[in-house]
């Protein structure tokens, strides 16, 4: 293995870690480290999302065994769940591939900073 593809696995394993912890920014974190590596953002948002399907997955597999899962809120949701995702995907990728690197990690600094405020805000009221 080389020395880069451990040091993906690391950043993937820390970005797992604040995921676990706050129950969302894997997407965040591990597209911001794409992205300053110099991967292009299609291509960073290609393998989030394809990491994310199946940790989602997994995670709500272990929710419905445990019997967290509202079955008549679910089937509510479903259908425009999945409406949703197809409509959103390509809107995504052309958003991705039109904008610039550096005004997408703008984006998504300024997400982040949202997020670390919320949280410690949520924290200390």
């Amino acid at each position: 293995m080389g020395s880069s593809i451990i040091v993906y696995i690391i950043v993937g394993f820390i970005a797992q870690i604040i995921d676990g912890a706050l129950g969302m920014a894997y997407g965040v974190t591990s597209t911001t480290f794409l992205l300053s590596m110099g991967i292009p953002p299609v291509a960073a948002s290609a393998s989030v999302h394809s990491a994310e399907v199946f940790t989602s997955g997994v995670s709500g597999l272990a929710h419905l065994r445990f019997g967290n899962v509202d079955k008549k809120l679910f089937k509510k949701l479903l259908i425009p769940g999945i409406i949703g995702g197809v409509l959103a995907a390509p809107l995504a990728a052309y958003v991705c591939k039109r904008l610039p690197s550096r005004a997408l990690m703008i984006m998504v600094g300024l997400l982040i900073m949202a997020l670390s405020i919320r949280t410690i805000c949520s924290v200390l009221l």
